[in-house]
């Protein structure tokens, strides 16, 4: 169970009181949006609602409207609140695993840095210092380390 302050609780249910009228009556997704904004009047989200709760965050932080109509300090509530669901601390993990890999470049001078196109929503950043390679994948789920090189 995650629970939320008021103003997370505010802006989520803002916003399913703006999708809701989109969604045809009687369907699993707006049964299952009416449970999400009654657990949120409630002050906390269950277990059972927290895929619920994790698409509503995406659809909502992957269009920046947080930040566009409530500003700043509400699109970082919404985003913590993200980083407490699973789907979110999975992310937040695979951040904290590249950081870590980061840090080995320290003090190596980096002599290359690129982005490169994978695919649609893809991209590969390499690093290359005096002493390694580092190749950083980032998408739509994630980003991850796919190769680290020494001595190149």
């Amino acid at each position: 169970m995650i629970e939320l302050d008021v103003d997370q609780r505010e802006i989520l249910q803002r916003e399913l009181r703006r999708v809701m009228p989109s969604l045809a009556p009687a369907t699993t997704l707006r049964h299952r949006y009416e449970r999400l904004s009654e657990a949120l009047g409630a002050g906390a989200v269950p277990q059972e609602l927290m895929d619920a709760l994790e698409q509503v965050l995406e659809m909502m932080l992957s269009t920046s409207r947080p930040r566009r109509v409530y500003g700043p300090a509400a699109e970082q509530a919404l985003i913590a609140l993200y980083q407490q669901t699973p789907a979110g601390a999975r992310l937040r993990q695979l951040v904290d695993q590249v950081n870590r890999s980061l840090t080995m470049l320290k003090a190596q001078r980096i002599e290359r840095l690129s982005f490169s196109l994978k695919r649609p929503g893809a991209y590969q950043l390499t690093i290359g210092t005096d002493q390694c390679e580092l190749l950083v994948s980032i998408g739509r789920d994630g980003v991850s380390v796919d190769q680290l090189s020494m001595g190149v």
